[in-house]
């Protein structure tokens, strides 16, 4: 904690100051109301820091009290003073104080003057020290100068050749050099930023942590590498980490310098992380969510298909589940979109064309009067693997957030082609592994979307438009970065305010012929020729028990004889016990997915291995 002593003559102003030193976490060791006083408590207490009064009554002012403490024992002087009188302003500037605080005042110029004077003042004892413990520092010095003029020219080549930016700036913050490669990261040559203030290149949210973090650089004397955003000569972002330290001339603050690097790549790669990780939280939510109400959905559905049966057509009641089943339908599509945002919902692949598709799409994605398509596909386009359903619904989605970003009309501009990825670092806004892809950009003549949504548009349920069944429900984007990614994609969205807005899917595009679809369950025979009015005894396994209700209700209103079951293993011991029986199952409905237990998928290779013909 510093050490503060007071001299100063009015008892209302000691008083005042103590209890500001004291709020700040300063030590005040002692209180003076004379001058002569203070050199005897000075001598005795030896302070960190005194704050003087200029004009001080008897026989000896604060000036030459300071002249005294500071040849005696060099303690820092900051002077207080509530006029500028030429005389005393001449003579207290002979002392070299380290302050002046100038009557009245406030915590925050008391603050100001006290942390810059104690800091000054270590900064004085380094010097001093590092100039005393050298014995062969003066004999030294000339030929250090003489070293180092030589290597200047070689230091030069140096600083204009590394990647990393040089610079320096005076204490107002202009820069006073900035080294040949700024070129290649901002657009701007060295002549085109020397002599303006650093912060016209900043963007303007940045500003205040800047200058927090040089005045902590002022304060502290060092700081931790920083980062913050420069905008370039087009108006990009360019994200910039830079470190930075003090420099002196002739004992004196004179500037800082420093140097940074541009590290928009490893941000946005950092950013593609965090959004791959909030993406897996989202698949692992809504999975669980999307099974729990396709169950309910189900239930919903064959209950109503049975109420159906049992309502004389063209009734009223016939037309009231009528628009309850074409609701559940559409409740059905989110379902859809629900299982593409899960772990599961994995695309079934296959070969097509990428011009095909997008004709297909946008004959189907009808334009308002004002807006129409503009297109420019490549003619020799590679073969790509593709779920129909979910690439249909993705892109769909895509043209339809360009359309409705253009309310007074426009174009979107389809273009597609081939494209070779081998250099990553040159595909810097592409996590995509080295290889071919065919690449398809959809672009409008919209607003563009703000700086402040832009990396929020993948999120579920973030939507700019109005909400409702028919309107915005903030799934689209989700969902078509989940269906993108899931084929081995990866969609990028570039907007700027005024410019428009480009989405750009990347699709891998395959290198050989097509191969045949794979199937990873196990191939059964093909030939069961049981007619319908053979099958009898049926097998049903689901873990939801209202399922296992449902399906028992449905299949012996077909006149079917039913057992049910909860898993897989109770389904391969009521099978194996009916087979040994001479009572086997001609049917068995299996739930591939079970909570807790043996699934659909394992079950069924079981039963094959008992019954070959299940």
């Amino acid at each position: 904690m510093p050490r503060i002593m007071i001299v100063e003559d009015d008892f209302s102003t000691t008083m005042n100051l103590e209890e500001m030193l004291t709020a700040l976490g300063y030590e005040v060791v002692g209180k003076a109301e004379r001058a002569s006083k203070a050199i005897d408590m000075a001598r005795e207490l030896k302070p960190d820091l005194i704050l003087m009064d200029i004009v001080m009554p008897g026989d000896m002012d604060g000036i030459t009290a300071a002249e005294k403490i500071k040849e005696e024992w060099g303690i820092p002087i900051v002077f207080l003073t509530a006029y500028g009188n030429p005389e005393y302003i001449q003579r207290a500037k002979r002392v070299e104080p380290f302050g002046y605080i100038v009557k009245p005042f406030d915590e925050s110029e008391i603050q100001a003057v006290v942390e810059i004077a104690l800091y000054k003042h270590e900064v004085d004892k380094k010097l001093k020290k590092s100039h005393t413990e050298s014995a062969e520092f003066n004999r030294n010095l000339k030929k250090e100068i003489e070293e180092r003029e030589k290597s200047e020219e070689k230091y030069r080549d140096l600083v204009e050749n590394i990647n990393d930016v040089i610079y320096a700036l005076d204490i107002t913050g202009t820069v006073t050099y900035v080294s040949p490669t700024i070129e290649a990261i901002s657009g701007y040559s060295p002549s085109e930023i020397i002599g303006k203030h650093m912060t016209g290149f900043v963007h303007r949210d940045d500003h205040a942590s800047l200058a927090e973090r040089f005045r902590e650089l002022i304060m502290e004397g060092h700081i931790q590498a920083f980062e913050y955003r420069m905008i370039d000569k087009q108006g990009k972002i360019r994200w910039i980490r830079s470190s930075s330290r003090l420099i002196f001339q002739d004992g004196k603050l004179s500037g800082v310098q420093g140097a940074f690097t541009e590290i928009t790549h490893s941000k946005k790669l950092e950013e593609q992380l965090r959004h791959a990780q909030k993406m897996e939280a989202i698949s692992t939510l809504t999975g669980g969510i999307a099974h729990d109400y396709n169950n309910l959905l189900t239930i919903i559905l064959g209950n109503l298909s049975m109420a159906r049966d049992l309502t004389k057509p063209n009734s009223f009641m016939a037309e009231l589940l009528d628009q309850v089943e074409q609701a559940s339908s559409k409740a059905g599509d989110l379902t859809h979109r629900l299982m593409t945002l899960s772990t599961g919902g994995h695309p079934i692949k296959r070969g097509g064309s990428v011009r095909s598709l997008i004709e297909e799409i946008t004959r189907q994605v009808k334009l308002p009067d004002g807006i129409k398509y503009v297109f420019s596909i490549q003619d020799d386009l590679w073969l790509v693997e593709y779920d129909s359903k979910q690439m249909h619904y993705a892109i769909s989605n895509v043209l339809i957030n360009a359309m409705e970003a253009m309310p007074q009309g426009g174009k979107i501009t389809i273009k597609a082609e081939n494209k070779v990825i081998d250099d990553r670092d040159k595909e810097s806004w592409v996590p995509l592994n080295k290889g071919k892809y065919v690449e398809i950009s959809i672009s409008d003549q919209g607003k563009g979307i703000p700086e402040k949504n832009l990396n929020r548009i993948y999120d579920p349920y973030f939507s700019t438009k109005e909400r409702g069944v028919q309107k915005g429900m903030g799934l689209g984007l989700t969902t078509a970065y989940a269906v993108v990614e899931k084929h081995g994609g990866h969609i990028l969205v570039n907007s700027s305010i005024g410019a428009g807005t480009t989405a750009t899917i990347y699709l891998p595009a395959v290198e050989n012929e097509i191969p045949s679809v794979q199937r990873d369950h196990v191939e059964t025979r093909t030939s069961i020729d049981k007619q319908q009015s053979e099958i009898r005894r049926v097998l049903v396994m689901d873990d939801e028990e209202s399922l296992r209700n449902l399906a028992r209700e449905m299949l012996e209103r077909l006149g079917c004889k039913v057992e049910t079951v909860k898993d897989g293993v109770d389904a391969i011991l009521t099978y194996k016990s009916h087979l040994n029986s001479g009572e086997p199952f001609d049917l068995v409905i299996l739930d591939l997915t079970i909570k807790g237990g043996m699934g659909g998928d394992q079950t069924m290779k079981e039963l094959i291995k008992i019954d070959s013909g299940v």
